[in-house]
């Protein structure tokens, strides 16, 4: 009976501490694996940010203002440019 008392304490004190401390440490471990996967998808998004900015930086290198400038005051006049309406795009489209 004495045993009997003594392992029904200690089965009692093993579902109050060992227990929740075993629950707390899983939860840990996959908040912090997710923590992981989010850390890494923004060092991705950063990455692919960059190469966009790197291919847009190459794009407008390509881009020959200075005759469309040209073909603009051609046609329609400068203000042609910058009205929101007809895009620059739309000047070198008509120039093919």
């Amino acid at each position: 009976m004495k045993y009997a008392v003594f392992f029904m304490r200690f089965f009692f004190l093993f579902l109050l501490l060992v227990v929740p401390i075993a629950a707390y440490i899983q939860v840990r471990n996959a908040t912090m694996g997710q923590a992981r996967m989010v850390k890494n998808l923004e060092g991705n998004i950063l990455i692919m940010k960059k190469n966009i900015n790197n291919l847009e930086q190459e794009l407008s290198e390509q881009i020959n203002y200075r005759q469309i400038e040209r073909l603009a005051r051609a046609r329609h006049g400068l203000a042609f440019i910058y009205e929101n309406q007809n895009p620059v795009v739309v000047v070198r489209e008509q120039s093919k």
